[in-house]
């Protein structure tokens, strides 16, 4: 069963239909879904796709987010926050 992420899902699968090349950066605390998130999303998605799980074993700070948020900006990638 899955609930509660219609807003998530609305903006993936805005971003899966752009004919542009976009990255969505997803973090929060753990055992909250975001796998579950990732493949409700590309249940019917049929273009590639990368998952990187980062930062494992350290703290992801708001300064971490930012940071990964601005790498992204850095190659005209478009960010959602």
């Amino acid at each position: 069963m899955f609930v509660g992420r219609e807003n998530e899902l609305e903006i993936l699968n805005r971003v899966f239909s752009s004919n542009r090349q976009e990255s969505v950066l997803i973090y929060g605390r753990r055992r909250i879904g975001k796998t579950e998130l990732i493949k409700k999303a590309i249940e019917d998605f049929e273009g590639e796709y990368i998952q990187e799980c980062k930062y494992k074993n350290s703290k992801v700070t708001q300064a971490v987010v930012d940071q990964e948020i601005e790498q992204v900006k850095n190659v005209n990638l478009i960010c959602y926050k």
